[in-house]
């Protein structure tokens, strides 16, 4: 199978925000395959977190360079990079993930 030409990462709850009413392109990040790996957090993504977590008090919780994806072996791979706290699937995430 081909690999795909991007990932696209789509916030679907913000606590204090409807993220349904959003366009797509204010709530997702779309990382092209061979490009990565790719830091996710607020410094490199200020806008997009602004966006998202308009709480300043709330987007504490997202640290600088949160997490970095890696494409391998044709899936997703994470890396947490924080102290903070990270969900997936509703569950948290440790240090190696």
């Amino acid at each position: 199978a081909p690999e795909p030409a991007e990932v696209v990462l789509e916030c679907v709850f913000s606590s204090g925000l409807d993220v349904g009413s959003l366009p797509l392109k204010h709530k997702c990040l779309a990382l092209r395959v061979g490009e990565g790996p790719w830091a996710v957090g607020r410094q490199q993504q200020p806008q997009l977190f602004a966006r998202l977590v308009p709480d300043e008090n709330l987007r504490t919780f997202i640290s600088r360079s949160h997490v970095e994806f890696t494409w391998l072996a044709q899936a997703l791979q994470l890396k947490k990079l924080s102290p903070n706290v990270l969900l997936l699937n509703g569950q948290p995430v440790g240090q190696e993930a």
